[in-house]
């Protein structure tokens, strides 16, 4: 079972062609340097996803939830120059970063007390 399965399993599946809600997500991802070394290499580097979460009721017309959820992931570099193991945890990094990010939001589906109202702008 992928990660996207585990996520579909938790919100499911739409059962007919006529969606009540919609989710939308924008995100912005951000790397710095966190650790450079007096050769002004870089060996570790912080990975920082902030993700726009909105659900749409679409028989209302509205907005019916947003929720902005940041999160942050690291990974060290060994070597300097090319490494196949770098990048292999950048990617490990990445991964478990955007699954922390979705998890959350899901868990922050909580706060919604009446699925039936909207947001009030």
């Amino acid at each position: 079972m992928t990660a996207a399965d585990s996520q579909r399993d938790m919100v499911g599946d739409n059962k007919d062609n006529f969606p009540k809600y919609r989710i939308l997500a924008s995100s912005v991802k951000t790397e710095t340097a966190e650790v450079i070394k007096k050769d002004a290499t870089a060996s570790k580097f912080n990975i920082k996803y902030s993700v726009k979460y909105y659900i749409y009721n679409l028989y209302k017309n509205c907005r019916l939830y947003s929720k902005e959820i940041n999160t942050i992931s690291g990974y060290n570099v060994k070597s300097a120059g090319y490494s196949f193991g770098a990048d292999l945890s950048q990617k490990e990094s990445n991964s478990q970063n955007i699954n922390n990010n979705i998890n959350k939001f899901i868990s922050s589906l909580r706060e919604i007390k009446n699925i039936n109202s909207c947001e009030k702008n």
